[in-house]
């Protein structure tokens, strides 16, 4: 956008870009599996019917990170409108990571929602506290590097596009609480509170994204996305909270978030390069959690397996 090529283009990017990726699975999984589905309705619909509702929230939480860059190209300055989609562009790469990383859980979790509640709880809080440990840790990487990222990405024109993507890192946090709430509620067959719960999230994007761009541009549509993200977070781990189906524990989870605002505190030092602060922010960070016991022990047993094989 920062060429000038529009908001089209850059969302009709995508497409080629999704069929490249799905050429590439057809090839990797041929002759393991039908690549024609097989109507029967019997045995589909009953899925269909569980998972439509899944389905559309995931679609609904996919449209509403990117209906700010829409609303932006009708409200906004042009110049402006570029910030944030170059902004966007590196969050956009990292969104997945979350799902990547607990969606590997989503099998143990939904077994043991269906035959083991008391294992469902613990290994509930434990998804939890991991996804705020480490969706601190990526959005403060982002946030504390963001003008070396963003100079690496668009060149010295980008350079008004950091202070953007320093704000839209926080969404990053709780992208990480929406996919732990997200696979949890998943696991319980939540299906349509998670579709409420998305739906609500783009309405409220919607709506701050229209009255904040007009006050602060790209730094208003940053802060709508994380307003909305967050709000949505909370949304979710308060349905978890609320069945009492997993036991979440706030002062835990509320000092590890104060972590997280000291490590963010080189933002705050003036001149410092970017790469020194990204340095200084993440060692105060872990030296917290590691000080008042904080890092959760899976992590522990990681960098433990890591030295052995070293």
């Amino acid at each position: 956008m920062l060429a000038g090529a529009g908001v089209l283009p850059l969302l009709a990017v995508t497409f080629p870009a999704a069929l490249a990726a799905l050429a590439v699975a057809a090839w990797l999984v041929r002759g393991k599996m039908a690549l024609v589905p097989r109507m029967r309705g019997t045995d589909w619909w009953p899925l269909v019917l569980e998972t439509l509702p899944y389905a559309a929230a995931v679609a609904v939480n996919t449209l509403y990170f990117r209906i700010t860059i829409v609303v932006m190209s009708l409200v906004a300055v042009s110049e402006q409108t570029g910030y944030f989609a170059t902004s966007f562009r590196v969050t956009e790469v990292l969104i997945g990571v979350p799902s990547l990383a607990i969606g590997a859980a989503f099998p143990i979790l939904s077994r043991a929602a269906r035959d083991d509640l008391d294992r469902f709880a613990y290994a509930g809080e434990r998804v939890i506290e991991l996804a705020v440990v480490g969706g601190i840790a990526l959005a403060l990487a982002v946030a504390l590097s963001a003008p070396f990222v963003i100079e690496l990405v668009a060149g010295p024109a980008g350079k008004p596009a950091a202070p953007v993507l320093e704000i839209q890192a926080i969404a990053l946090a709780a992208t990480f609480l929406t996919s732990a709430g997200g696979f949890l509620l998943l696991s319980m067959r939540r299906h349509m509170a998670l579709l409420i719960t998305n739906g609500g999230a783009l309405v409220l994007n919607l709506v701050l994204t229209l009255i904040l761009v007009h006050t602060d541009q790209a730094q208003g549509g940053a802060i709508a996305g994380v307003l909305a993200e967050s709000a949505l977070a909370v949304s979710l781990i308060a349905l978890i909270a609320r069945s009492h189906a997993v036991a979440l524990r706030p002062g835990r989870l509320s000092a590890i978030t104060l972590a997280g605002l000291a490590g963010a505190a080189p933002l705050l030092v003036s001149g410092l390069p970017s790469l020194i602060r990204l340095v200084a922010g993440l060692a105060i960070y872990a030296a917290l959690l590691a000080a008042f016991r904080l890092m959760p022990p899976e992590i522990g047993h990681v960098l433990q397996r890591r030295r052995s094989s070293v």
